[in-house]
Parts: structure tokens; C-alpha cells; sequence
């Protein structure tokens, strides 16, 4: 690949991971208090709840990325507001939003 065009494309995916950010949304949820729900780059969700559990999504979030299944079984829904289905009760509850804040983008750096 010729070193103009491969400069050019890194130069792209530069440009393009470091001008997409997240979001961090705090939340306060019936029964566990508050949540912080992490949207990472490329769809990953992670929640840390008030009690310090840590989950992350899998892979089996819906085709329209409004529904979360986390590692603990816990369902999350985006579609109007925020609500869990919590997998130890099945009992579906709305959360309130505390906060909302963009993420730091990070900066990868190449070393030539």
C-alpha cells in the first residue's frame, strides 16, 4: 500500500475514533438505588451500581441497540427514558435521571 494512502487512512480513523464520545448517565432506580450506566464507543454498555456491582452487555442487545441484556441477566430499555427489568425479581422498573455527561474522548497516540 503505497505510504500516502496508508498515511491518509490512518490519519481517517484518527480523526473519526477521537471525535466520538460516549456518555455517562446516572440514574436512581427503585430497590438499588442509583446506577451508573456507561454508553462506550462502538455500543458497549457497562452499569456500576450504588452497591458497587460492576456488569457489562453482551452480545445480545437488540438490532435497534434499545434494549441491553447485561452480564447478570439484567435487561436494560433506552426506548422512553430508562428502565430495567431486574433478572433476580423480573419486576420492571423506571429510573430517574440524575445526570447525563459526555465522556472524555481518549486519543490513541502511533509511534512511528
Amino acid at each position: 500500500m503505497p505510504i500516502l494512502l496508508k498515511a491518509a487512512l490512518t490519519a481517517l480513523l484518527v480523526i473519526s475514533l477521537s471525535t466520538i464520545a460516549g456518555e455517562k448517565v446516572t440514574l436512581r432506580c427503585p430497590d438499588r438505588g442509583w446506577a451508573e450506566v456507561t454508553f462506550h464507543l462502538f455500543q458497549h454498555v457497562s452499569v456500576l451500581w450504588e452497591n458497587n456491582s460492576f456488569y457489562v452487555s453482551d452480545a445480545r442487545r437488540s438490532q435497534s441497540n434499545k434494549f441491553y441484556t447485561f452480564t447478570n441477566r439484567d435487561v436494560l430499555s433506552v426506548r422512553n427514558g430508562f428502565q430495567f427489568i431486574y433478572a433476580d425479581s423480573g419486576r420492571a422498573v423506571s429510573c430517574s435521571i440524575l445526570s447525563r455527561v459526555p465522556t472524555q474522548d481518549l486519543r490513541l497516540e502511533t509511534l512511528r
